[in-house]
């Protein structure tokens, strides 16, 4: 890998990038953005993914370097962030601004590097170093992988793939906590997702596919495969899950923390998965399920049948999925 090379960690919501992330994370050859950046969403590009959806207002340029700043300061005062560990309190807000209001140039790929060097030189002090390689993941940047491609012909893209019926009872559970919600976002950001892993497949170098189960069941196999990918020597670090070397305590749906990798919970979505979401999972993505090894599973009742908690708004507008995705 060529100095500061790049590498973009995608999946969907609740497929396992982040414990990817967290994985990489203490490894010396790399600095791991330890939050999700949303390059692409706060620059103003047209992001399709549901649950990160955003349009391209025309602002100025200043504007966009504003809307990282904003991000990086919630970060900063926000003690619960759910998808990422606690962060509080470690940027350098001053310093953040300084660096990421020095750069001028509007041009993509230059614009990102300057985002990694001000969150690197917020976090640590001091300027990126020249022979880390850069490590990020944004669930929406799936979409972008060939803008990613083109603007950095060297780097290097991990996609993690969860059975889709355990994805979509993890982002029931997330959308829901206390009802049963409208399945749609989730489905679609599914959609987006697993529509965009095969067009990548098709048309991008480096490009590697880890499925969430083979990381629980097999961490240190799939690790050493990742690193062998990436081309850095496999060191036990890459074992235990940490954000900015401190535990990471995960982002279970369940609010379970967790302090290393463990497959004890990998089926218990088969004991809450309705069968509503059997019967969208199967129409929409079969061939997901046979490509990629996992089981299909069949009705064991009828799709109809309400779900608890779930309104009769719902109910209704559950079962028209299928008219509109």
């Amino acid at each position: 890998m060529t100095p500061n090379n790049k590498v973009f960690i995608l999946g969907a919501h609740k497929s396992g990038s982040s414990l990817v992330r967290s994985l990489l994370d203490g490894h010396p050859e790399l600095f791991v953005v330890p939050f999700e950046a949303h390059f692409f969403q706060m620059a103003n590009f047209w992001v399709d993914y549901r649950l990160r959806r955003s349009r391209p207002p025309v602002i100025p340029f200043s504007e966009a370097k504003n809307e990282y700043i904003n991000l990086v300061a919630r970060y900063n005062s926000i003690t619960d962030t759910q998808s990422d560990s606690n962060l509080v309190g470690r940027f350098d807000l001053k310093r953040f601004r300084e660096e990421i209001s020095n750069e001028e140039k509007q041009e993509p790929g230059e614009f990102f590097l300057n985002y990694m060097r001000a969150i690197y030189a917020s976090l640590y002090g001091q300027e990126l170093p020249f022979d880390l390689h850069i490590v990020e993941k944004s669930v929406e940047n799936a979409e972008f992988a060939l803008d990613l491609k083109h603007m950095f012909p060297g780097a290097r893209f991990i996609h993690i793939l969860r059975n889709p019926y355990a994805n979509l009872v993890s982002l029931r559970r997330y959308a829901g906590r206390n009802s049963y919600p409208f399945l749609g976002p989730s489905l679609s950001s599914m959609n987006n997702s697993f529509y965009n892993l095969y067009r990548n497949l098709r048309l991008i170098e480096d490009y590697l596919v880890v499925r969430y189960e083979d990381l629980l069941t097999n961490t240190e196999g799939s690790m050493r495969t990742i690193a062998d990918f990436l081309g850095i020597e496999f060191i036990d670090d890459l074992l235990a899950p940490t954000i900015m070397s401190r535990p990471w305590k995960g982002n279970s749906s369940r609010g379970i923390e967790f302090s290393g990798v463990s497959a004890d919970n990998i089926d218990r979505w088969r004991e809450e998965i309705t069968d509503l979401e059997i019967y969208h999972i199967n129409r929409l993505f079969t061939f997901v399920l046979e490509q990629y090894g996992y089981e299909i599973l069949t009705l064991e009742r009828s799709r109809f049948l309400p779900n608890r908690g779930e309104s009769l708004r719902f109910y209704i507008i559950n079962r028209l999925i299928p008219f509109y995705l």
